[in-house]
């Protein structure tokens, strides 16, 4: 279980951080909605994973099991031939998707829309002239804007 909390943690960082968290929103969404979705796969995994705690029925289960995934791999006829298409592709750079610039107020501020430097500053205290001394804080407010 760590493994799989520690793999969608990664997951979500490296969207985040590369910022293809709506096309992985979007992804996720095809996956478990509409036509040719996953759920009725995870839920005969479930079904079968839950009979498999029955100790007369675990040989069942096991069978039932591998049966599953030999479905799941030729369901998706060509796989094989897929997976080395996909190797010889080499790795697709996503879409670069258009980011509006925003003059919105930054929290903190007084709701007038005004520079993130002057929300820091009037944040912290100070002067909104006098931004020299909270310069750090100035370029994470501007990363965030």
């Amino acid at each position: 279980m760590p493994f799989a909390l520690v793999t969608v943690g990664l997951i979500l960082v490296i969207t985040g951080v590369k910022n293809t968290y709506v096309a992985f929103g979007t992804q996720v969404k095809a996956d478990f909605t509409g036509p040719g979705n996953f759920l009725y796969w995870i839920a005969a995994i479930g079904i079968v994973g839950s009979v498999g705690y029955i100790d007369r029925l675990r040989g069942f289960a096991n069978a039932f099991m591998a049966l599953i995934i030999i479905a799941m791999v030729l369901k998706n006829g060509g796989v094989f031939n897929q997976f080395k298409a996909a190797l010889a592709s080499g790795p697709v750079a996503p879409q670069a998707q258009a980011v509006p610039q925003q003059a919105a107020s930054v929290p903190g501020g007084d709701g007038g829309g005004q520079a993130p430097t002057q929300a820091v500053t009037s944040m912290f205290g100070g002067s909104s002239g006098d931004t020299s001394k909270y310069a750090e804080y100035a370029e994470i407010a501007m990363m965030f804007a």
